[in-house]
């Protein structure tokens, strides 16, 4: 409130514009001619700044005697109030007025001036003077609103505004100041009934008004705004069903709030009402998609394929929306039942027949290759579909790539290990300074990892440490401290092989071998091993993966607390963190972990997003 009224102080110190123009430039004139008087000016001004109210007070009192303009008047009349010499104050006020009486500044001047002395009804008959003198002039009557603000006279004010309406004959033309008078007040429910009235008015103000309640939202007073917004908006909706800015509010605030169900509602509402041709329903789709709220996803893409057909130009993106959406929620649900998988196959394969030489069959195919792979251990059939893309001669170059990696990693799964590495190394080749080129030699280290061969794979490793893409150098990074932490310790590699085989059949998405392979392995180890921090991570996050999210959560604390001084416990916090916040829904336990990663590790990987997600589940309003 401070900062607001500081801002509106300064706007009316300046010089009216319709009023001391002339005067103005009669003072830079005579500035210019009289050297005494600039110095005199300069003089007043450095007392001002200084809060020498009396020394300042006699140099523009000298300076408004030679020349009585705004400026002049203005400083002194500050000073005055300043040092409370209220009837100096009213006599210079009454002997400006007499020079231009028609100004309402100084109706408002002397009002104030009334009221510091407890002469409410001189006060009040003044400020209604000001209004009544006001000409049909929208610039004119705001700015009488903004000086009845700085003087904190909000009712007068609101009166100025609503005198102004009558004036001009609109009665919307001012609520976009109503409400910003609303604001500052705290009047939150006549605030929101005035911007949407002058919405109503001005439709273009959206941008405007949505960044004022954006601000707003974000204050502790957010949850309260949202309340009455969204009832605001549901009425005006109801009662007005051809006016399209209510309903595209509503979405809007459903998106702020995350829910992205309501929003898809008004989506496919206002399409249909005003034949947006799915844009809006997609737009919200693909948010739903970006959020991982696959359902909704869903739902927005089939409501463009049903509602609007093929002729739509968003029909085959809206295929391959569902298809995508499907496929990344198998991804996250590995517990679907294989009649499940086979029914999603079967869509994958018909929406490619129909597609057919289409640039998105590519990135849809290799999905499906995936889900073949993958989920239901078919491995000649999804390196036919990849082979097939490869060679395609209408395949983009990074197309290509992809579809050569995911290639790779089926005849690792086949037992081709060098057909694979091969195929890494050509990706790595072809793109050697890009993200896609680091994670295929990232890849073809893992390879030689999982099949025992630690040189090779460290000394790939290694050259990753210093790639671009933090997220491979890290990866990198970790890797290779497994390995040299391991191959020191222990002379066989007996446990470090088994391990890394264990990581192997994790990736080949059979998780519960994998879980089986490490738990023999953790009660081979009798004591002390290198590999016990590992070994434990990994069983948390193929727990994870399961759904078996209390054991993974307590499998991830292990790690935190037995293993403290080792290079894994920032990842175990920042995990738990991820876990307790994502999917167990544990706030508060979210935050204390993420604060134990930034303010222990900070210079973890992990600490600048760590330090981020705390602040914003804590609701800071500035990130």
């Amino acid at each position: 409130m401070k900062v607001l009224t500081y801002i509106l102080f300064l706007l009316l110190i300046c010089p009216c514009p319709t009023m001391s123009r002339a005067q103005d430039f009669q003072l830079q004139r005579n500035e210019s001619s009289r050297p005494q008087e600039s110095s005199d000016r300069q003089l007043a001004f450095q007392y001002y700044r200084n809060k020498e109210y009396e020394k300042a007070a006699a140099m523009f009192q000298k300076l408004y005697d030679k020349e009585p303009a705004f400026n002049n008047y203005n400083y002194l009349l500050n000073c005055l109030l300043e040092l409370k010499q209220l009837e100096r104050a009213e006599d210079l006020i009454k002997k400006q007025m007499r020079r231009s009486d028609s100004y309402y500044r100084y109706h408002i001047d002397l009002g104030y001036v009334y009221t510091l002395q407890d002469k409410i009804r001189k006060a009040d008959r003044e400020y209604a003077r000001a209004i009544d003198n006001l000409p049909a002039n929208k610039n004119m009557i705001t700015q009488v609103s903004n000086a009845f603000m700085l003087r904190q006279e909000t009712d007068w004010a609101i009166k100025t505004l609503n005198r102004g309406k009558d004036l001009i004959g609109n009665d919307e033309i001012f609520d976009m100041e109503l409400g910003n008078i609303y604001y500052r007040s705290g009047n939150f429910s006549l605030m929101i009934i005035s911007y949407m009235d002058y919405l109503a008015f001005d439709e273009m103000s959206a941008p405007r008004i949505k960044s004022r309640l954006q601000l707003l939202m974000n204050t502790g007073a957010g949850e309260g705004i949202r309340d009455i917004l969204r009832t605001e908006l549901l009425k005006r909706t109801q009662r007005n069903p051809d006016i399209r800015i209510y309903p595209e509010m509503l979405y809007w605030l459903s998106v702020q709030e995350g829910d992205y169900e309501f929003a898809l509602i008004q989506a496919r509402a206002i399409d249909k009402r005003f034949d947006q041709n799915g844009n809006m329903v997609f737009n919200i789709a693909g948010l739903a998609m970006d959020e991982e709220v696959w359902g909704i996803a869903i739902e927005g893409y089939n409501y463009i394929i049903n509602s609007l057909g093929e002729r739509s130009p968003l029909y085959y993106r809206s295929r391959t929306g569902i298809l995508k959406a499907k496929f990344n929620r198998l991804l996250q649900n590995p517990q679907m039942e294989n009649e499940q998988v086979e029914q999603l196959v079967k869509s994958y394969e018909k929406t490619l027949e129909e597609m057919g030489n289409h640039p998105e069959s590519f990135p849809l195919s290799r999905n499906l290759a995936h889900i073949y792979a993958f989920h239901l251990g078919n491995y000649e059939e999804a390196a036919r579909i990849l082979l097939n893309n490869v060679e395609d001669p209408g395949i983009n170059a990074i197309e290509r790539a992809q579809s050569k990696m995911k290639l790779a990693d089926v005849y690792l799964f086949m037992g081709e290990e060098w057909e694979s590495s091969l195929l890494y190394a050509q990706v790595d080749k072809e793109f050697k300074n890009d993200p896609l080129g680091h994670e295929a030699k990232f890849r073809n280290a893992k390879l030689f990892y999982y099949l025992g061969e630690f040189n090779w794979a460290e000394a790939k490793l290694d050259i990753l440490r210093s790639a671009t893409s933090k997220l491979i150098a890290n990866d990198a990074m970790q890797l290779s401290l497994i390995i040299k932490d391991n191959v020191n310790t222990d002379t066989t590699y007996d446990e470090l092989k088994v391990f890394a085989y264990a990581d192997f059949l994790f990736f080949k998405n059979e998780k519960q071998a994998a879980l089986k392979k490490l738990d023999s392995l953790n009660k081979a180890i009798e004591g002390y091993h290198a590999i016990k921090d590992e070994l434990v991570f990994r069983m948390a996050e193929i727990n994870e993966s399961l759904g078996k999210l209390e054991k993974a959560d307590s499998l991830y604390a292990v790690v935190a607390a037995d293993y403290s001084w080792d290079i894994l416990c920032d990842d175990a916090l920042y995990q738990r963190a991820q876990l307790n916040e994502k999917k167990l829904g544990r706030t508060e336990k979210a935050m204390e972990l993420y604060k134990l990663v930034f303010t222990t590790f900070p210079e973890s990987v992990y600490s600048i997003e760590s330090r981020k997600r705390f602040r914003e589940l804590r609701g800071d309003e500035n990130l």
